[in-house]
């Protein structure tokens, strides 16, 4: 029972602060800093979270461990978390190609998704490089979860090119995504701190980048033209 409820927790703990995002995706008017604060919000809550908690990681753990004797690593576990993490962009294509367009055209949403990749790697591998920590099962580069990491960018893709359409996208996103990351501490690859912060950054990378396409496209939105039959008029706000 314990096992049971602590996972709960991580559960609840991880989506109530992703899904705290769902206000950005339904008011595009709000000023450029609130934007900023938003996207920044819910990540600066998850890495915070798991770096107060690291001393604290063993005493977690023994809630996801199996009893003494039993297998650690369970195949099952592992394997749910390898195809998990990228099933939110699965959704994002496969809805597309079914009709059922997202926010942006696909060439451009996969232009997004490709940055916010390269900029959660950019993240993600230094930092296991930087601390090689040690895994709960004694292997190396624990901190923070890729798996995890991975699995929220995907999550907060299908979150902001669908989540305007219904919110039960993003429940959906991010409920895979915080599965994935108690699978890597059931299977005994990561600590909850690794997994909080790779929760973290995963949200941000893919926030950064939406928040830089929002700002590029507003700032088109200032140019305007008209012409008519004996003039042509040009105006660019500043």
């Amino acid at each position: 029972m314990k096992y049971i409820r602590l996972a709960l927790l991580l559960v609840l703990a991880i989506t109530n602060s992703a899904y705290a995002q769902y206000a950005d995706s339904i008011e595009f008017a709000r000023p450029k800093t609130q934007r900023v604060v938003r996207a920044l919000a819910a990540p600066t809550v998850l890495v915070t979270a798991g770096l107060l908690i690291r001393k604290q990681n063993e005493s977690i753990q023994q809630f996801f461990r199996k009893p003494e004797g039993a297998e650690q690593n369970p195949p099952a576990s592992e394997r749910t978390a390898d195809f998990t993490q990228f099933a939110p962009i699965v959704i994002v294509y496969g809805l597309n190609f079914a009709g059922n367009r997202g926010e942006h055209k696909l060439l451009k949403s996969t232009s997004m998704l490709l940055q916010s990749e390269a900029l959660m790697i950019a993240m993600v591998r230094p930092l296991k490089y930087f601390t090689s920590e040690l895994r709960p099962d004694g292997g190396s580069h624990s901190f923070p979860s890729g798996h995890t990491a991975q699995a929220f960018l995907a999550a907060t893709f299908l979150h902001k090119e669908l989540g305007q359409k219904s919110v039960w996208y993003s429940v959906a996103g991010y409920t895979m995504a915080t599965a994935v990351g108690t699978c890597r501490m059931i299977s005994n690859r990561h600590w909850a701190s690794d997994v909080l912060v790779g929760a973290g950054l995963g949200i941000l990378s893919t926030n950064l980048v939406y928040l830089g396409h929002k700002h590029r496209k507003k700032e088109k939105g200032n140019l305007h033209i008209s012409a008519g039959p004996r003039n042509f008029y040009l105006a660019m706000k500043l």
